[in-house]
């Protein structure tokens, strides 16, 4: 978040893209944030783009294109 101008939203997922942990509006400048479990993905958003729209446990997937 170094050099952030605006607060983002931020999903961590497991090896499983099973989401461990979410933070709405983390702020600007935060230095030291550790998700709940261990993560191997995140996906930053903008911020209000998560709401109640993602949940604990869910799996998320994407597919690569060649």
């Amino acid at each position: 978040m170094l050099f952030m101008r605006t607060a983002i939203d931020v999903i961590f997922l497991n090896e499983e893209k099973r989401v461990v942990d979410i933070v709405k509006g983390l702020k600007p400048w935060t230095l030291n944030y550790a998700p709940k479990e261990a993560a191997k993905y995140i996906i930053e958003l903008p911020p209000a783009t998560i709401q109640d729209k993602v949940k604990l446990n869910d799996l998320i997937g994407w597919s690569q294109e060649t």
